[in-house]
């Protein structure tokens, strides 16, 4: 017998075994027999060896598959695939393909206690974290906050326990020393997934580790098949490294990760009405509203109506104060922004007729009585996203508000309601979760059509890869930096929704990261007692803010009252849009901090004789004035450290520049408190010309340069800059030569009017 299967590399190894849990009956642990060898491409890994296990559970055959990767970097995979010989159905509520007990994992010798743990939960108000698990430290209580399916609710610091079982979901991180293990699910759309690790009393040593696809209690018919997600364990010291890899592997599994879409470019900027004006906004102050737009044009890609419009969930109409909804929509196409609408389709209220005349598209629990949603002050039900007539109505609703009412991108709300209850009956028994989840958003696709934009907001990562244009990365945002709490003694805190976008860096390769809105006014009195439309932040909060927005990588999102706001205030904008395109890379993930506080960004600039370079931002979370010694290496800008001999670096709020040299240290400061900086390394070739940097775009001229050529001259160059300020450019000519009009020493300063588009300039040499 052949119980456990072993995964070693260097000096990091896992010893596991495989469980079953069937009606009720938990853990069960099957004896496998070797049953071969074969040659297999896995979708998303490539081909490689299969090796096969069997075992018999009284009528039910158990297969085990063990995938190993030829080639680098060895990754090894492992599912389980459940045949049905008998003739009655089975419910199946899990498959745990990877269980290792006190011994089973070994990471460069550490304690377990020692490990660092990296932390992915599966929905967006749920924290990831990077904690080192044994600390009693306050943020080791970020591991585990979240709902009851990702980790449970955690005291608040100093009133129980110091925990010592955490839950992650489609993507574990753990480090110790030399040694790195990552484990991700693939594909990510079969089951809800669990990966748990517990400590033993002392938190100390390893309890157990485990990784379990939820089935929650499926059928499978006779003759059926059920299988298990891979379990992909990659061993690579590299997290970074492995991360970027099984992201690749997640989008080929599903044939490519972006739908697209050809009416809404990607990652667009976005005006929002909710954290403003909340769910009283109406038809007459979005009207002034792209007034104060048509005044002072700004370059929105979509102007987006959130809850405030309907007239209940379930019954998707307009209310009173919005007396011409497709009219709004056609105002919006004519002033150049796509009208966008929130809805959460999913919901019921009490009070909508559409539950009162279909109860039997509500979803209920195993013990009958409908699954409830608290949300918006109420307790909702929710729609059965398997019942054909549900999916029906969800398809219609979708299609009507697109092709009648004329809002092509929807941002979806609350989706999780589905899947948040595990006590939940399908109409469909054979689905699980995961798959009710999909099916209903696959319903809303269908109906918006493949030109609209699909941003979901409160639901699941993992089964909408290939389906979501977007997806929120955080909590809702406040416009206020955050006291600490008198429970915790600790220098460093802000806002965690800052943490949740930075943490879920990974994602934006699969859809645009949504990092919430930005929101920077000055106002110290509630609009119509709404508290959402206070801002409270100074102005080093209010930078640090919209660095967030550039970090992330994905679209980019405002909340403004645009009839009001200060124009310095909202011209922060202009430092974070448009989106770069790439997500920054916490290079401090695996330290274990509470709050990551150096983002690495590979810009590729727009202009193709621009070389591609990185900026790298740092966010001081605490109340004094900090410095960051930072060592510029691999460490830092990843493989760009290794193409230059000397790099040139260059401060957007310090105005400095200097020349430096692999593994020379950069010291970035003082930054003030809960303040930002972001500067730009690139490689130095002092013969060449070069754009040292611009006081406009966080990126530095990633984005407002959109073509550059030296010729023997000069430079020819053209700038997109469709904002209502000026732009500053400081370019170096090369070594020995001096631009026309050069004051300074080493650059000239080249001054854009506002509103410059497609502005063609020519820097001559004396």
């Amino acid at each position: 017998m052949d119980q456990e299967y072993t995964v070693r590399r260097g000096n990091t190894a896992v010893h596991a075994t495989s469980r079953l849990s069937l009606d009720g009956v938990a853990d069960l642990q099957p004896e496998f027999t070797a049953a071969g060898m074969r040659q297999e491409a896995i979708s998303g890994l490539g081909e490689g060896g299969v090796e096969v296990h069997t075992a018999d559970i009284g009528g039910l055959r158990l297969e085990r598959e063990l995938y190993t990767e030829p080639e680098p970097p060895g990754r090894t995979a492992v599912r389980l695939c459940l045949h049905n010989e008998r003739d009655t159905d089975v419910p199946v509520d899990m498959m745990t393909p990877l269980w290792a007990g006190p011994d089973g994992v070994d990471l460069d010798g550490r304690p377990a206690g020692d490990w660092i743990l990296v932390r992915q939960p599966r929905y967006k108000n749920d924290m990831p974290a990077s904690v080192r698990l044994g600390s009693c430290d306050p943020g080791v209580w970020d591991a585990v906050r979240g709902t009851q399916e990702t980790g449970g609710f955690a005291p608040a610091p100093g009133t129980g326990d110091w925990p010592r079982a955490f839950s992650s979901s489609e993507l574990t991180l753990l480090r110790a020393g030399d040694a790195g293990m990552m484990v991700g699910l693939l594909p990510v759309d079969r089951q809800l997934v669990r990966c748990r690790l517990e400590l033993d009393e002392e938190r100390r040593r390893l309890e157990s580790f485990r990784v379990d696809c939820l089935c929650d209690g499926q059928l499978l018919r006779p003759d059926g098949t059920l299988r298990s997600q891979w379990v992909v364990v990659d061993l690579n010291a590299d997290l970074f490294a492995a991360v970027e890899a099984y992201v690749q592997a997640l989008a080929a599994a599903a044939g490519g990760a972006r739908p697209g879409c050809s009416d809404i470019p990607s990652r667009p900027l976005v005006w929002c009405s909710w954290y403003y004006y909340a769910n009283a906004f109406t038809q007459a102050e979005a009207e002034a509203n792209l007034e104060a737009l048509e005044r002072q044009p700004l370059p929105f890609d979509v102007f987006q109506l959130d809850e405030c419009w309907d007239l209940a969930f379930g019954d998707w109409y307009p209310n009173a104060d919005w007396p011409d909804l497709p009219g709004f929509a056609a105002r919006c196409r004519a002033a150049g922004y796509i009208p966008g609408l929130w809805t959460c389709g999913f919901l019921v209220e009490p009070r909508a007729r559409t539950g009162f005349h279909h109860p039997e598209w509500l979803l209920r629990r195993r013990s009958g009585e409908r699954v409830q949603f608290n949300m918006a002050g109420m307790s909702n039900h929710v729609l059965d996203t398997t019942h054909p007539g549900a999916l029906e109505f969800i398809e219609q609703l979708y299609r009507r508000l697109t092709r009648e009412y004329g809002f092509t991108y929807h941002k979806v709300d609350f989706t999780r309601a589905v899947v948040y209850d595990p006590e939940a009956v399908f109409h469909d028994r054979t689905m699980n979760r995961a798959q009710a989840y999909r099916a209903g958003i696959e319903a809303i696709r269908r109906g918006i059509g493949v030109d609209s934009y699909l941003n979901i907001c409160g639901g699941l990562y993992g089964p909408l890869i290939g389906i979501a244009d977007a997806q929120r990365t955080g909590s809702d945002v406040k416009s206020i930096w955050p006291s600490l709490p008198s429970s915790e003694d600790t220098t460093d805190y802000g806002p965690f929704t800052i943490k949740q976008n930075s943490l879920r860096y990974w994602m934006n390769a699969l859809w645009d990261n949504d990092p919430d809105a930005l929101m920077v006014r000055r106002r110290t009195e509630p609009y119509r007692d709404q508290s959402l439309s206070l801002g409270l932040m100074n102005d080093d909060e209010a930078l640090t803010s919209t660095l967030n927005q550039y970090i992330g990588g994905g679209l980019v999102c405002t909340t403004e009252n645009l009839t009001e706001i200060e124009a310095d205030r909202l011209l922060l904008l202009r430092h974070c849009a448009p989106s770069v395109g790439t997500a920054a890379v916490p290079r401090d993930l695996l330290e274990g901090g509470r709050f990551p506080a150096i983002f690495d960004t590979r810009v590729r600039p727009r202009a193709a004789g621009l070389p591609e370079w990185h900026t790298v931002g740092v966010v001081n979370w605490s109340r004094q004035n900090r410095w960051f010694p930072l060592i510029l290496n691999a460490a830092l800008i990843g493989a760009m450290a290794d193409t230059a001999q000397r790099f040139l670096v260059c401060a957007f709020r310090g105005g400095w520049t200097q020349v430096l040299q692999p593994d020379d240290r950069l010291n970035i400061g003082p930054v003030p408190p809960h303040g930002c900086e972001v500067v730009k390394i690139q490689p130095f070739q002092a013969e060449q010309p070069c754009l040292v940097r611009t006081d406009g775009h966080f990126s530095m001229g990633g984005t407002e340069v959109t073509t550059w050529n030296p010729v023997s001259g000069g430079v020819r160059l053209t700038v997109e800059w469709p904002w209502p300020v000026p732009l500053t450019l400081f370019v170096r000519p090369p070594a020995g030569r001096t631009f026309i009009g050069q004051d300074e020493k080493d650059t000239l300063a080249v001054e854009v009017p506002e509103y410059s588009s497609g502005l063609q300039l020519e820097l001559a040499y004396r």
